[in-house]
């Protein structure tokens, strides 16, 4: 009798795994715990998740206040980004933080609406070759990242943002020349950080002269 129940039981479990295997409940499962790629909240407090651009097409974009691409697609060198991104930069006047980060990004629509409030842009390890335009236009940007992209110098726009207290400018591909010309637009009052930039320590000296009101980080 014992033996015939554990029989029973042990039928039963290898019929709950055939289950497993067969169905797409597993696979569901696996899909909801997956880590997303874009993560958005709205002005009225609710946040969603998505996984590809494609599913952004009802999306309204006046309504979003945070906009974060953290889990690129291997494929996402295949995926047009200008319309995306002109929404979110000229489409969105209550965006308060952007962060797209691995979109291979070379350059950005120029940005010709203003929004006085985004606080926090992180464009960082992208491929932006192309200086960003009309930057001057986020009156009131406190945090600026730009690490690890293609950029000659510094925006010339930054010149234009008062309200800056962080700009991370850290592994481009700088001109020394040129980017030594950016250094001295700056007027803000905060922290820059320039690391692995293959610049001197004579550069540095020179910088942080020209820069007294900036704490600049270069380790």
């Amino acid at each position: 009798m014992k033996i015939k129940v554990l029989l029973q039981i042990f039928f039963i479990c290898v019929t709950g795994i055939t289950y497993a295997q067969t169905t797409n409940e597993p696979a569901t499962m696996l899909m909801s715990d997956a880590p997303a790629q874009i993560d958005i909240s709205l002005v009225d407090g609710s946040k969603f998740r998505a996984r590809k651009v494609a599913e952004l097409s009802n999306l309204d974009f006046k309504s979003v206040t945070s906009f974060t691409f953290y889990y690129p697609d291997e494929n996402n060198s295949k995926v047009n980004f200008d319309s995306l991104l002109d929404s979110l930069l000229n489409g969105s006047p209550n965006l308060e933080v952007l962060k797209f980060s691995y979109g291979k990004l070379k350059r950005l629509p120029e940005i010709t609406n203003i929004n006085t409030k985004l606080k926090k842009l992180d464009l960082s390890h992208n491929k932006l070759k192309i200086q960003p335009i009309g930057l001057e236009n986020f009156s009131n940007l406190e945090h600026l990242n730009l690490e690890d992209n293609e950029l000659k110098a510094l925006p010339e726009s930054l010149a234009l943002l008062k309200n800056l207290n962080f700009v991370d400018f850290s592994l481009n591909s700088i001109d020394e020349e040129l980017f030594m010309q950016s250094i001295s637009l700056l007027k803000y009052k905060g922290t820059l950080r320039l690391l692995k930039l293959g610049l001197t320590d004579k550069n540095f000296e020179e910088i942080r002269l020209k820069l007294k009101q900036i704490e600049v980080i270069t380790k």
